[in-house]
């Protein structure tokens, strides 16, 4: 039977809970509610309502049924109830559903440069990921020129897709502003108006203080760079050393 996975926007699991646990015939329920069955009450926000969603088994399928004032979205659309199969993703709040083994994050997230100047972070999900300054977005970025609903990256597991949503203030992706369905890759430098950010690939080594000029290489990698330089000229120093 499958399991359910719970994730906060920044790709952690809040909640684990196997479906064969639940009685036969009884709905789980999910929120913040110390009475759900699969109870979130210190770990999710106030977009997640008390009682925020309902999944029960009919048949051989499984169904979802919105109990919460700001519902349920799949990918960018939002829906009150429907069927959910192994492998979906629904969004609910600030946090995520991952029904099943293979339901999860896609290999990427995004880092932005915050006003404080610390860094935000949120993974990016399978499919369609809206970006603005909504709450009602999967990743949400509240810095001054960011739109409601600025910018989509669609993930695909080795692509990434990036358009901007009619924003006031422009997307740029590796400095250029774009105006149409645009592919980017993992160390992609993504602009939302004044406020950078990269796209990383999670299981790679990138790194993720960096934020150099846009389209230009990571400076993390240009210290491995010299750093392996450095040891090969010390290495060739030696060698005259010993053999000369």
């Amino acid at each position: 039977m499958p399991v359910l996975h719970i994730y906060n926007r920044e790709g952690e699991v809040l909640r684990q809970f196997n479906t064969d646990e639940a009685e036969a015939g009884t709905p789980i329920s999910v929120g913040r509610s110390s009475s759900c069955t699969v109870a979130l009450k210190h770990d999710a926000g106030r977009t997640v309502g008390r009682t925020h969603f309902e999944i029960e088994q009919r048949g051989a399928g499984w169904h979802i049924t919105n109990h919460s004032r700001t519902g349920l979205a799949k990918g960018d659309k939002k829906f009150e109830e429907g069927t959910i199969a192994p492998g979906d993703v629904i969004r609910f709040g600030s946090c995520f559903l991952a029904f099943g083994e293979t339901a999860g994050a896609s290999p990427f997230e995004l880092v932005w440069e915050q006003a404080d100047g610390s860094e935000g972070r949120a993974v990016l999900w399978p499919g369609r990921n809206s970006i603005g300054a909504s709450s009602d977005n999967t990743v949400c970025i509240k810095e001054e020129g960011i739109s409601r609903q600025h910018s989509r990256i669609t993930a695909n597991v080795d692509n990434l897709y990036v358009e901007d949503l009619n924003s006031s203030s422009g997307t740029y992706v590796n400095g250029k502003r774009i105006k149409a369905l645009t592919t980017a890759e993992g160390g992609a430098a993504v602009r939302f108006g004044k406020t950078r950010a990269r796209i990383v690939r999670t299981d790679a080594m990138v790194g993720l203080d960096d934020f150099g000029p846009e389209g230009g290489m990571l400076r993390g990698k240009g210290l491995l760079v010299t750093v392996v330089v450095a040891i090969l000229i010390l290495l060739a120093v030696l060698a005259k050393v010993l053999f000369f």
